[in-house]
């Protein structure tokens, strides 16, 4: 009977000082939430935005692992779709690149995002000033939820759900390949 309530005693000390400890918080999926309401008249004084006449979307065969390239350009004659945005779609696609972060309310050192092991990126946004060069890009790979973009291109955060979001956009525009079809 001593060794029951022994026992017993030190299961009751063990679980109190367990319950006591404070635990990490978990890892919480980079989930996005809607924190601003930039247009592109907002970010007219930024890069690439104050030398930007055309936004494009773009789709083509990967190159090994980037777009492809012609005497380290890009090579726009490898285009499959190109669709240049009106004003509207332009600030449809700032609104899913620049106002959808991560949720401010979650410890960022909790956050993990889910990406894979592969980089096949077969789509971009192209940034054309008035003479029809590019300037900036932004590559996509919604196989492997990652992006590549110059260090001068800011956009904001790319949390979880900006890749389905650009992706659902880019099939309303119209853009098939590496949306729904990738050979």
């Amino acid at each position: 009977m001593k060794t029951l309530i022994l026992t017993l005693g030190c299961l009751l000390c063990g679980h109190l000082l367990y319950s006591q400890l404070e635990t990490p918080p978990m890892p919480r999926l980079a989930y996005c939430v809607k924190t601003k309401s930039l247009k592109r008249a907002d970010l007219k004084n930024t890069f690439p935005f104050n030398k930007t006449t055309k936004i494009q979307l773009v789709s083509f065969k990967p190159d090994y692992e980037s777009m492809p390239m012609k005497n380290g350009s890009i090579d726009t004659t490898t285009f499959i779709e190109t669709k240049t945005l009106k004003r509207k779609e332009e600030d449809r696609l700032i609104n899913i690149l620049y106002n959808y972060n991560f949720d401010p309310k979650v410890n960022k050192d909790s956050i993990v995002l889910e990406t894979m092991v592969c980089y096949e990126p077969r789509n971009a946004v192209i940034f054309k000033n008035k003479q029809n060069e590019i300037i900036s890009y932004l590559e996509i790979c919604f196989q492997c939820l990652q992006h590549r973009k110059p260090s001068d291109l800011r956009t904001g955060d790319f949390c979880q759900d900006k890749y389905s979001l650009l992706k659902t956009y880019f099939g309303q525009m119209g853009i098939k390949f590496g949306i729904t079809e990738l050979e």
